[in-house]
């Protein structure tokens, strides 16, 4: 999460404290293990770790960590450049983060015991258990100088873009149909022998889990209009999904006949108590 948050601003994360609180029922096998996968993602992302701190915690165990980036002069990525005009783009699929939290809950019971059933099952778990930022998409975002403002999509898509929209003071528009979608998201969420839904219900939860679900760490960014196609050129699994309009129009959905579809959800805010 704060690896994605570094390079969703055009920076490099260098650094990393890490604050351990442990009780005394702690394992020491256990916090060896925390520092193994720690020291390895770090190794991965080129993240080191120099320095935290560890103080009793008299019941359950507490890890804080903080990093450390840099960016050079000028280069920092802001949410509050759009400009009207420009396009929205976005990496990668969404919404598979957020079902395999799901499938991991039980909460969702998916029919169908096929091995492209439990092969999309998995994959969806990964996604979630296993995210990985788009460090390379955003060095080249970032060194090209291709984006107005980006952020990372931590907290769902329609609020990454709602955030972006905010600080820039503009609206935007959005097609629903160009919103990115796996195979697997798709074909679990479509209706199937044993499955209750239609076609319609179908499309909605995949819609649902990719604006509201979060977890995915996808990167949304805003191109000017005369860079958007060198941008899909350039940027790995890019494609563009929207526009940015005047304040006035706020977010709007859209579907192929350009008529706005309101859908109802939120992405995850913080500090703010679940309903």
């Amino acid at each position: 999460s704060s690896i994605s948050d570094i390079i969703a601003m055009g920076g490099k994360p260098k650094y990393a404290l890490v604050s351990l609180a442990l009780s005394k029922d702690s394992l020491t096998r256990d916090v060896d293990g925390l520092y193994e996968g720690m020291l390895k993602c770090g190794r991965k992302f080129g993240v080191k770790i120099v320095g935290g701190d560890v103080v009793s915690s008299p019941r359950n165990a507490v890890i804080t960590l903080s990093l450390l980036g840099e960016v050079a002069r000028g280069r920092v990525l802001y949410r509050s450049g759009a400009k009207v005009g420009d396009g929205i783009l976005v990496t990668g699929n969404f919404g598979d983060s957020a079902a395999g939290l799901e499938i991991l809950k039980g909460r969702w019971k998916i029919p169908g015991k096929s091995d492209y059933v439990r092969k999309c099952k998995k994959k969806l778990i990964n996604k979630h258990l296993l995210p990985q930022p788009r460090v390379r998409e955003a060095e080249i975002i970032s060194g090209k100088r291709l984006a107005t403002a980006m952020i990372d999509s931590s907290d769902g898509l329609d609020l990454s873009i709602r955030f972006i929209c905010q600080s820039s003071k503009v609206g935007a528009k959005i097609w629903l149909e160009k919103i990115p979608l796996s195979p697997c998201l798709r074909y679990l969420t479509s209706p199937r022998e044993g499955s209750s839904s239609s076609e319609l219900e179908g499309a909605i939860r995949s819609l649902i889990f990719a604006l509201y679900g979060g977890e995915d760490y996808e990167l949304v960014f805003t191109v000017p209009r005369g860079k958007v196609k060198k941008v899909l050129r350039d940027v790995p699994h890019t494609i563009m999904i929207g526009e940015i309009v005047p304040a006035r129009w706020r977010v709007r959905y859209l579907d192929k006949k350009s008529k706005e579809v309101k859908l109802k959800g939120r992405g995850y805010e913080h500090f703010q108590t679940s309903p």
